[in-house]
């Protein structure tokens, strides 16, 4: 059987338990209150192109870095056939009238040589951003 008179300080240390558990117990109860609170009308969003992500009470807007490959321009005249891997290099545009010159990419991209023939790059570099309150209409 429990007796609290057997210290004096057991029923201080019980008294002190008893109160740390209901502080426990309210302070979980208002932080779900304020959490889940149904009258709020912002919420949070991001730019086009962002993802939202939310960890540890915390939030953010990221876009990962992204690459995206499209086929190179084809060669003009006077150049009439691309030669892949020309000199084990880059591939060439060639004409029997001028020198091989470079194929060319679209604005905004660069040459990716590989083995065959070569791709155009475009690379899209990664960001992050804060997240901004939409407000509900």
């Amino acid at each position: 059987m429990l007796m609290l008179t057997g210290h004096p300080y057991r029923v201080c240390f019980l008294i002190v338990a008893v109160v740390l558990c209901g502080l426990i117990v309210f302070q979980h109860n208002t932080s779900a209150v304020y959490a889940f609170d149904g009258g709020s009308d912002q919420f949070y969003t991001c730019p086009n192109g962002f993802t939202f992500e939310a960890r540890h009470q915390a939030a953010r807007c990221i876009r990962y870095p992204q690459e995206s490959f499209v086929e190179p321009a084809p060669c003009k005249a006077p150049y009439s056939t691309l030669n892949a891997d020309y000199q084990h290099m880059e591939d060439r545009c060639l004409s029997a009238m001028a020198e091989p010159t470079l194929i060319s990419c679209p604005a905004g991209s660069e040459i990716f040589v590989q083995p065959g023939n070569d791709l155009c790059v475009k690379r899209l570099d990664g960001a992050v951003s804060a997240p901004f309150i939409l407000t509900k209409r």
